[in-house]
């Protein structure tokens, strides 16, 4: 068994390390065997060296060395990225929200085919253009990209001022005030008045919708609106208000009262008026003629005005013989229509 003596020599100095015995557990009494010192160089040094030479022997060639650094001599493979050209299976989640960004990043919009229209402020709820337009005729036309559209025709007609639907007015009905101006010929809308004045195809000739005809009527307020007002007078049609030039919208105001504002006055008060609605009270709404002498009613008028006295206020015997010659009197007068 080991001692606790086995460290030190006799005389209670440290021993070597390569003089102490050394025991695996202190209750063993065979202490471990002693590795004996080796002069033979690293075994892992001479393994390395043998795989070295081994590689070299089946013809395997040593990295080169490229600004420094050792690189590989072995073909690379591409990866799955290099293989996959058009990269249909995604690799992970990731990847794929990777790859849908920059699609979305690199793909351009398809470029939308638009066409040019004349727009100006005295049309500027126009759905389409003139045909054509004459650089002259007004100073504030500008070029404004449109989406390309076919002949509008009058869908401007189809809402109203506040832009609500009139689908309750046939396309001929929308229309009536600009046919007493324009006609509709196989190249667009013409305008009888300045082909009548001899004035060129391109400034009679309208392609777009009845907005700019209304606005060409605007234009030429002295030649054309007073025709345009007669003949709309003529066959009661009602003007449009975008045919109307600033400073007329007169024409189309309606004149209008406070009658529906203001509070019926009622009758000035006599005692014969008193005893008019009274009776009318009594007999509408079948009540007792002995209503009229309640204190309860009699006050009530008095409450109402106060002017009244007692002896104004009829009682039920004035009221019984004023109904009763009422009656007769009616009967009088329909016996009187039966027989002629």
């Amino acid at each position: 068994m080991s001692q606790d003596t086995c460290a030190l020599n006799a005389d209670g100095s440290l021993k070597d390390a390569s003089d102490i015995t050394f025991f695996n557990d202190p209750d063993d009494d065979v202490p471990l065997p002693k590795v004996p010192p080796s002069t033979q160089p690293s075994t892992s040094t001479a393994s390395t060296r043998d795989a070295y030479s081994v590689l070299l022997k089946a013809g395997h060639t040593p990295a080169t060395v490229a600004a420094g650094s050792r690189r590989s001599g072995r073909h690379l493979k591409p990866s799955a990225r290099m293989r996959d050209a058009d990269n249909a299976c995604g690799l992970s989640s990731s990847s794929g929200t990777r790859k849908r960004a920059l699609s979305s990043a690199t793909d351009h919009p398809a470029p939308k085919k638009v066409a040019m229209r004349f727009f100006s402020p005295l049309d500027s709820e126009d759905k389409d253009k003139d045909k054509n337009v004459h650089p002259g005729e007004s100073s504030a036309d500008e070029l404004v990209p449109q989406p390309d559209v076919e002949d509008l025709d009058d869908t401007d007609d189809a809402k109203s001022e506040n832009g609500v639907a009139t689908q309750t007015l046939s396309k001929n009905e929308r229309t009536a005030d600009v046919r007493t101006i324009f006609t509709r010929g196989p190249d667009g809308w013409v305008c009888t008045l300045c082909k009548d004045a001899g004035e060129p195809a391109q400034k009679h000739t309208f392609c777009g919708g009845t907005s700019t005809l209304r606005t060409h009527i605007v234009r030429h307020k002295k030649t054309h609106f007073q025709v345009y007002k007669q003949r709309c007078d003529a066959a009661s049609i009602t003007m449009h208000p975008r045919a109307i030039p600033p400073g007329e919208e007169h024409l189309t105001a309606t004149q209008t009262t406070l009658d529906g504002n203001l509070v019926a006055k009622p009758p000035m008060f006599t005692k014969e008026g008193l005893l008019e609605y009274i009776m009318e009270l009594v007999v509408t709404e079948d009540e007792a003629i002995q209503l009229i002498d309640k204190p309860a009613f009699r006050r009530l008028l008095q409450y109402a005005r106060p002017s009244l006295t007692e002896k104004d206020i009829p009682h039920r015997t004035k009221l019984t013989d004023t109904i009763k010659s009422r009656a007769m009197t009616v009967v009088k007068t329909v016996k009187e229509r039966l027989a002629s």
